[in-house]
């Protein structure tokens, strides 16, 4: 009896070592791919800049490694950010919000978003929203964005010069009498998979060996996507054949709420034909504008005051959140059409100081635009920015065609 149970015991601690050996090389596994990944564009960026140094003369070719440049930078950028959402989501400290959506809005939101790469390779994107039934729901917008981003963005990838692309969202039975199940299908006319591939395809880093195709991607995106529809209490299912293209169903069960009458903001099918824009700052004006930015970083404060100033718009500066209230209490009612705010700083932080300028008495304080711009990419972030009566976020590095949209629909 007791050698049975001395067994027993001994057989449950070598079943426990060699789970932490397995979770030990996948975690080294993880930072060599990590190191190799990170690299790589680290690599691109230094020798593109000797390249571009080297030939400063030669405009075409300065213009090109500068192109260059950006794209391994935004590379890197979706990678980093990547392993934050894997690592907080992982660690039990990612939030889901419970946000008021129309559905309509967010899928005519998120085409918009994934038209650019799309047009790049002049491919047909659209969407059919005539499945949707109830339009306003309860759900975490940002992170819907997210998943559906990623599942578009793997399409996109995946599908070469000319090829299709298409959601298509469709309302089931309602579970009970409060919430509805939803059906996001993306197909795509894309390269497809291997029956073999397709159960690893939400392994972090998992790509599929592809005959001539080169893709750049971190390889997070699907494993992100699928946890995140987890936590939402969805999931996402995959059929493909390979040379045929894929199709991805992400199921999500929302709550409903009611608005009364629905009303459709967008029509029921969307395309790039819709004339969709990119880049709509160019032809915009705000020389009668004048913004507070508030950045403690010389480098940060040059940049982004240089690409805020592009638009003619009069920038100032406080080095910290104390002076820029100082500014706002020493000025003008009105003076200020719109506050960037950086969040950590010395002596007084973004927050800190928004608060502030929402305590003054003065009547333009309560309703100047605050909007946070800060590294602090994550979600809880956002949440906190509201919390301290900012308007919106913004994470850095600062996306220009972002920046500006949020100028727009601010100031004009």
């Amino acid at each position: 009896m007791e050698d049975r149970e001395k067994n027993s015991a001994d057989n449950a601690q070598n079943e426990e070592l060699d789970k932490i050996r397995m979770e030990s090389r996948a975690k080294s596994e993880f930072i060599s791919r990590m190191s190799h990944d990170i690299r790589t564009p680290m690599n691109n960026i230094m020798g593109l800049t000797s390249i571009a140094i080297a030939n400063i003369e030669d405009t075409q070719r300065v213009q090109d490694c500068l192109n260059k440049i950006a794209m391994s930078g935004n590379h890197m950028l979706n990678l980093i950010n990547d392993v934050l959402d894997i690592s907080r989501i992982e660690n039990g400290v990612f939030t889901i919000c419970e946000d008021e959506i129309n559905l309509k809005n967010l899928i005519y939101n998120v085409i918009e978003m994934i038209h650019t790469p799309s047009s790049r390779k002049h491919q047909e994107l659209s969407a059919d929203i005539t499945g949707i039934m109830h339009e306003n729901v309860i759900g975490d917008e940002l992170h819907i964005k997210e998943v559906l981003m990623n599942v578009l963005g793997n399409a996109v990838k995946y599908t070469g010069e000319n090829g299709t692309i298409q959601l298509t969202v469709l309302e089931k039975e309602k579970k009970d009498g409060n919430i509805a199940c939803y059906e996001f299908v993306v197909q795509d006319s894309g390269i497809g998979m291997e029956e073999s591939f397709i159960q690893h395809i939400f392994e972090p880093f998992a790509r599929e060996e592809r005959m001539g195709w080169q893709i750049s991607g971190t390889g997070l995106g699907m494993t992100i996507a699928r946890k995140l529809a987890v936590m939402m209490n969805g999931d996402i299912r995959v059929k493909s054949r390979k040379g045929k293209g894929s199709e991805f169903t992400v199921t999500l069960c929302l709550k409903l709420r009611e608005v009364g009458r629905d009303v459709h903001k967008h029509p029921e099918t969307l395309s790039e034909k819709d004339g969709l824009q990119e880049d709509t700052w160019k032809s915009r004006d705000f020389s009668n504008k004048r913004i507070l930015l508030v950045e403690d970083n010389p480098l940060n404060c040059e940049i982004e005051s240089e690409i805020i100033g592009t638009t003619g718009a009069i920038v100032e500066i406080a080095e910290n959140g104390r002076l820029a209230v100082e500014k706002v209490k020493n000025s003008p009612e009105e003076y200020y059409d719109l506050i960037f705010m950086d969040i950590r700083m010395p002596e007084m932080d973004g927050y800190q100081a928004t608060k502030l300028i929402r305590k003054m008495e003065r009547g333009d304080c309560q309703k100047i635009p605050v909007i946070a711009m800060t590294a602090n990419a994550f979600a809880d972030d956002t949440i906190r920015a509201r919390e301290a009566g900012m308007n919106g976020h913004i994470s850095k590095p600062v996306d220009m065609n972002r920046l500006f949209q949020i100028m727009e629909n601010l100031m004009l």
